[in-house]
């Protein structure tokens, strides 16, 4: 297992990260027995940073993730994230005082743990202000219940209908270059976005101990950096969109 800095914490997090959000039911039923012998395995592997949300199933994900680590929640470094999934509020999305002090704890209590290490804001809530949710979080003493804050879904999805085609044309083209490397495609996407020094640990969702041993085919190796200049000539020759331009909000 590779290990990487953080963003700017002093936490260490495995390269590979285990997504949670598939548990939670979004993309339909997923076998929970199946799931937590992923998670088994992901940790016997070295796999620490598991991500999770409290909107994941209104809870669902973080539950199933907390009967999968059992004793060995320890073991981990777990990211979980509020301030989306709310029927009630404008564009779903809530980062208020009364919505970080009610959303820790809940967390929390679903997690069977006394902290996170990282705690994120999942979605940006224009309607409440920044310095408002971080004056919550101090009184809610999180720095003893969490170790560092963040944000997530900062820019336009990569996937809508002006940018997919392009992008499968590009991954077409991307086909032998993976196999050059005797690699699957998404083991070549996951050791080019790993190969980013920015990148502190790419997210993976994990539904089987089987795609724990497929993604670990991401490290190990490098991509040569012609093979990297010959990805970016690639992505724009077909137009692909990788970093889409502008906010969400915007």
């Amino acid at each position: 297992m590779e290990y990487r800095q953080f963003g700017r914490t002093d936490l260490k997090v495995s390269a590979i990260g285990f997504g949670c959000w598939e548990i939670g039911g979004t993309y339909g039923r997923i076998d929970e027995g199946e799931f937590q012998r992923a998670v088994a395995r992901a940790i016997d592997v070295g796999v620490t940073c598991f991500d999770t949300a409290e909107a994941y199933g209104v809870g669902v994900s973080e539950e199933a993730l907390a009967r999968a680590l059992g004793g060995r929640r320890n073991n981990v470094v777990i990211a979980t994230k509020f301030g989306v999934g709310y029927e009630e509020m404008p564009n779903r999305r809530d980062s208020s005082r009364a919505r970080v002090l009610a959303s820790i704890d809940k967390s929390l209590r679903r997690l069977r743990t006394d902290h996170v290490e990282i705690y994120l804001v999942h979605w940006p809530d224009p309607n409440t202000p920044l310095d408002e949710t971080m004056a919550a979080l101090d009184e809610s003493d999180w720095r003893s219940k969490s170790g560092n804050l963040g944000s997530l879904n900062l820019f336009r999805t990569l996937f809508g209908p002006e940018h997919f085609q392009r992008n499968l044309a590009a991954v077409e083209e991307l086909r032998p270059l993976a196999a050059k490397y005797g690699k699957t495609l998404p083991q070549f996407a996951l050791r080019w976005t790993l190969s980013n020094p920015v990148a502190g640990t790419a997210l993976v969702g994990f539904r089987a101990p089987s795609e724990v041993s497929e993604n670990l085919g991401a490290l190990g190796w490098e991509i040569s950096g012609p093979d990297m200049e010959e990805v970016d000539a690639i992505l724009a020759r077909n137009g692909a969109v990788t970093v889409p331009p502008g906010w969400l909000e915007d």
